[in-house]
């Protein structure tokens, strides 16, 4: 009875270190296979960014330009922001002498408030300052460069920032207010 019983025993023992054996097995294979499946998933999502990097790179060494109304559409598209909440600021709170353009808005609780395009070459900066007003208020002051990539700094009161532009081409200044208040934003950008 004792022998039949090791022999039991042992057999369940061997048949549980198979099971376990091949459950790792299992599990590896189905790891690897996913993360195969991911390796190409991102690769296919780095080759379709890479064309639609050298679409706009085309269009713009075509010299073609977008108007306010498809920069806005791009901005909000890129950013995944409500186009009702960007602001395009037209002649009214900008004032542009020389290099600088100088800015007075009162910007309601959640809005951006942007710049037509001003050129700008690779190399250069914009020297951007504000002033905000309740100084209590946060908000973000920045940049938006020619791929709609948004460069900007966040605070409240006064702030200042040097931005190195990357990109030759149109470039925006905007300001959002992330207060639940009205902001008055006083301020300039150098180019």
């Amino acid at each position: 009875s004792m022998r039949e019983d090791r022999v039991h025993g042992g057999f369940k023992r061997g048949t549980a270190v198979l099971l376990a054996a091949g459950f790792l097995l299992g599990s590896s294979i189905t790891a690897l296979a996913a993360g195969e499946g991911m390796s190409m998933a991102y690769g296919k999502a780095a080759e379709v960014t890479a064309e639609k990097v050298a679409e706009v790179e085309g269009i713009e060494a075509a010299g073609v330009s977008m108007s306010d109304e498809d920069i806005l559409r791009e901005f909000a598209r890129a950013y995944d922001l409500d186009p009702e909440d960007v602001v395009i600021v037209g002649e009214e709170g900008i004032e542009t002498i020389g290099n600088a353009i100088y800015i007075n808005w009162n910007i309601p609780s959640g809005k951006t408030y942007m710049t037509s395009n001003f050129h700008e070459d690779a190399g250069g900066r914009v020297i951007a300052t504000t002033s905000g007003n309740p100084s209590d208020i946060k908000y973000q002051m920045g940049i938006k460069d020619p791929k709609d990539l948004m460069r900007y700094v966040e605070g409240s009161g006064d702030m200042s920032h040097t931005f190195k532009v990357e990109k030759t081409g149109g470039h925006c200044f905007f300001v959002t207010n992330l207060g639940s208040r009205e902001l008055n934003v006083e301020g300039t950008a150098i180019k």
